[in-house]
């Protein structure tokens, strides 16, 4: 279980992976691929490292390796094309970032002449992954590199010798290092004073930081972690619920029930009798919806969305 630290699998050591999507919504998480964000259609609204952004027609947003990133459920009328690969792929020119901003504007790629070669990338990529013809690899490696070097050229990037820059890097590996931490040691009590020391912040303000960063308060990250160790547990054949409770960190059956049902829409006993409990969703905190939607392929971060046929990208229609 990786529930914030996400490790995908691929189906090669060539770690390129594309889909696409409507309406969708998805909890926080990093990992240590880049990943595109390619808005079709609609608007996308999510937080990068503590930065909100709004992404329309065209737009894309960029995120890097390890960075903290999640969307707002309450804005979920897109389309949106997911591009995510293995940061080695760029090498020996890859660094990070540091962008400016992780989102950069339709107006701003067509400005830079960014548009064309960020359209003609999410196309090759949906094309040689599905054909996978002779050389597919190197085509779509050869196609990574020279948009990742048109973004250096041509994009702002931060200063960080800015003393606020490095604190607020520092700030980030703290949280991803807690968040590893949490889900090793999730059967312990974890307070929020406890956690709060982990990162070396005072309570009041290691609570705020985590729901800007995180999206959910660090008591409903601590919950979603254990529940999602829980669903591992009981869809394995725990033999019992109590114990699986007890050594997912609850003290009480009525508080793991309860909590349960919140993020999963079921009881304990109605998890168990899934005809395939092995597949789940965690249902976002305070999200709508009555059912547990069951997902084979895609992210277990997602919380909404409708998974699209892959096509090519066109140029958007004027703004």
């Amino acid at each position: 279980m990786q529930a914030f630290h996400e490790i995908r699998s691929y189906e090669s050591d060539f770690m390129v992976w594309h889909s696409s999507y409507s309406n969708i919504s998805f909890m926080a998480h990093w990992h240590e691929e880049i990943e595109l964000m390619y808005v079709r259609e609609g608007s996308l609204k999510v937080t990068v490292n503590n930065q909100p952004l709004i992404a329309r027609q065209g737009d894309l947003i960029f995120c890097d390796s390890g960075q903290i990133h999640y969307s707002h459920p309450d804005q979920v009328d897109n389309s949106v094309d997911f591009l995510i690969f293995d940061c080695h792929m760029l090498k020996p020119h890859y660094r990070s970032s540091y962008f400016a901003s992780p989102l950069i504007s339709r107006s701003l790629m067509e400005q830079r002449g960014l548009a064309s070669y960020c359209r003609d990338l999410f196309n090759t990529a949906i094309r040689e992954l599905e054909e996978r013809g002779e050389g597919y690899q190197e085509i779509i490696r050869c196609s990574l590199r020279r948009f990742w070097l048109l973004l250096t050229r041509a994009l702002p990037r931060l200063n960080m010798e800015n003393a606020l820059g490095e604190r607020r890097l520092q700030a980030l590996d703290c949280f991803q290092r807690l968040l590893d931490y949490m889900e090793s040691h999730c059967q312990e009590p974890l307070t929020l004073e406890a956690a709060a020391a982990f990162t070396h912040f005072s309570p009041s303000y290691f609570s705020r930081t985590f729901k800007s960063l995180m999206g959910i308060s660090y008591l409903s990250c601590l919950n979603l972690i254990r529940i999602q160790k829980a669903c591992c547990l009981l869809s394995e054949g725990a033999p019992s619920v109590l114990n699986t409770a007890l050594n997912c960190g609850f003290t009480s059956i009525r508080t793991f029930n309860r909590v349960f049902r919140q993020f999963t829409g079921l009881t304990p006993t109605e998890f168990i009798a899934l005809p395939d409990s092995s597949r789940y969703t965690i249902r976002y905190p305070k999200a709508s919806g009555a059912n547990p939607r069951m997902v084979r392929n895609d992210s277990s971060m997602m919380i909404h969305y409708k998974k699209n046929e892959s096509r090519p990208l066109e140029e958007p229609t004027a703004p």
